[in-house]
């Protein structure tokens, strides 16, 4: 047995295989592009299309968490429809000439890392929200789904960092534990999380590989550690 060490959330503990949850975040395949005004409608009918998702997504945390977990919602269309995000990826795109999905991934790395440089620990996590937004963005470019794993039964996810949104798909009654190793308990998702009482460790002090699936565990939040047999 092993144990591995965080910031728990207080919300009891729990034991389950663990599904390791790897994202692909990497900077999309970049191709140059002839015609600009194309490319910048193509990012802003995706945008439209993320938008109305959030929308959705609003509505349905409102419904099922309250008024509190339906704002981070908010939250992310308000930044997706923020002048500064939109001139930004489209200046991209007329002065380099690549393609829509590159200008919001490289947008997307330089908001970040304007949050990541505050010095307040509340607003730096926002970090995550730029890429929620941003991967959201990314996914309808290339009309492709996102790719958190089907889950069958309660399971603790294992992962670097895990988004808001994630927290709301299918089946997610499955989750039961999760355990993130860049994410602070300042986060968006962490906040989701402790509205949906669902036990979670953040700043774990391991390399995440040392993790692997569909081992079982034993994690209690309320003591900050996971034990793996």
């Amino acid at each position: 047995m092993k144990n591995y060490y965080g910031i728990g959330n207080k919300n009891g503990s729990v034991t389950a295989k663990i599904k390791v949850y790897t994202k692909n975040t990497g900077r999309p395949s970049s191709r140059t592009v002839t015609d600009s005004d194309s490319e910048k409608s193509r990012f802003r009918l995706a945008k439209y299309i993320a938008v109305k998702e959030l929308a959705l997504l609003y509505e349905k945390a409102y419904a099922e968490l309250g008024e509190s977990a339906a704002m981070i919602f908010y939250i992310h269309q308000m930044m997706l429809e923020d002048d500064t995000f939109t001139d930004r990826v489209c200046s991209i795109i007329d002065t380099r000439l690549v393609n829509a999905e590159t200008a919001v991934y490289d947008t997307c790395i330089e908001l970040a890392e304007v949050f990541n440089n505050l010095d307040d620990s509340y607003i730096s996590e926002r970090r995550t929200d730029v890429f929620d937004i941003c991967e959201r963005v990314i996914a309808i470019l290339k009309n492709e789904s996102r790719s958190f794993p089907i889950l069958s039964e309660p399971s603790i996810i294992v992962a670097d960092d895990l988004s808001p949104s994630e927290l709301l798909l299918p089946k997610r009654e499955f989750i039961a534990g999760i355990v993130l190793f860049s994410s602070s308990n300042n986060s968006h998702t962490a906040i989701l999380a402790d509205k949906m009482k669902i036990p979670m460790l953040t700043r774990v002090d391991s390399d995440q590989n040392i993790i692997a699936s569909d081992i079982t565990a034993t994690l209690d939040s309320d003591n900050g550690v996971i034990t793996t047999e």
